[in-house]
């Protein structure tokens, strides 16, 4: 790269940059809707769980575009902060039964404290993903502590210019052809492994260094007997579990976010709330 240090300017991008929370495409177009990403009505017509009644779902996005509560950057208000893929946003599921509102109703409970949940997950993301955000948002939204569901390991971040970034999967990609035929030669399991091991400790050591508590699982098939010779896992709460279906009939069900829930709240039972930042438990 020569000389394009403009194209990197403060008001030319909005990734990795430090107290800067990243928006997603939603942001300023869409408040609410019914149907989002791969729980859309022609797919529920089709193929849909029919447990779900159209009307039972509605999705609520804040003035960044996430489906999360508003975001308050004076940390006056206690809440915890969820990152993740589609599981975490919860496509096909109500707000009232995701795991980040079951953990964050559990806490709310236990302090006997109003507590919001910033949720910054967002669909086909990874540990890419995560990095960026806990990087970019944890000074600035000051959460109690950060809640993490690592993806699929193979899905990474490419960034296509400063402005525009996309999501790759090795299955689908919004990447245009020759760029994702590319991509697809350089991923190799080992490759991604790696990656997630990177981002895994690039957030906790950066959350240790702002003394935020970091909870996390996975949703790869991988245990503590295997990830602690790479990563630290005193917090590592295990692997999701795919007991039911979304209405999408795609993404995990209601028994499968609580069940995720019961086990956050199992690892991260002596979180406690602080004014001045929160010790690590």
């Amino acid at each position: 790269m020569r000389g394009n240090e403009r194209d990197f300017a403060p008001n030319a991008t909005e990734f990795w940059q430090l107290h800067k929370i990243p928006c997603t495409s939603l942001r300023g177009r869409v408040r609410s809707c019914r149907w989002l990403h791969s729980d859309s009505e022609a797919n529920y017509v089709k193929h849909g769980n029919k447990e779900f009644s159209p009307e039972s779902i509605s999705y609520e996005f804040n003035n960044f575009g996430y489906r999360s509560d508003e975001f308050d950057e004076t940390g006056s208000i206690p809440a915890l902060m969820f990152i993740g893929c589609s599981y975490t946003l919860g496509i096909g599921i109500p707000w009232e039964s995701l795991w980040t509102t079951i953990v964050t109703k559990h806490f709310e409970t236990a302090w006997g404290i109003p507590v919001r949940q910033y949720n910054l997950a967002w669909s086909a993301t990874g540990g890419d993903h995560v990095a960026m955000v806990v990087h970019q948002c944890v000074d600035v939204l000051k959460p109690q502590a950060i809640f993490v569901l690592w993806s699929y390991i193979n899905r990474l971040t490419w960034f296509e210019t400063p402005r525009r970034r996309h999501h790759f999967l090795p299955n689908s990609s919004s990447i245009p052809e020759a760029e994702h035929a590319a991509l697809l030669r350089l991923s190799t399991n080992a490759n991604s492994f790696f990656n997630f091991v990177k981002n895994y400790n690039f957030v906790v050591w950066r959350l240790k260094a702002v003394r935020v508590p970091f909870f996390c699982g996975t949703y790869e098939h991988f245990d503590v007997e295997t990830l602690k010779h790479y990563v630290p896992t005193h917090s590592f709460a295990g692997r999701w579990r795919r007991l039911d279906v979304a209405r999408d009939n795609q993404h995990s069900g209601v028994k499968s976010h609580a069940r995720f829930a019961e086990k956050i709240i199992g690892i991260a039972k002596n979180l406690q709330p602080s004014s001045g930042g929160v010790t690590w438990p």
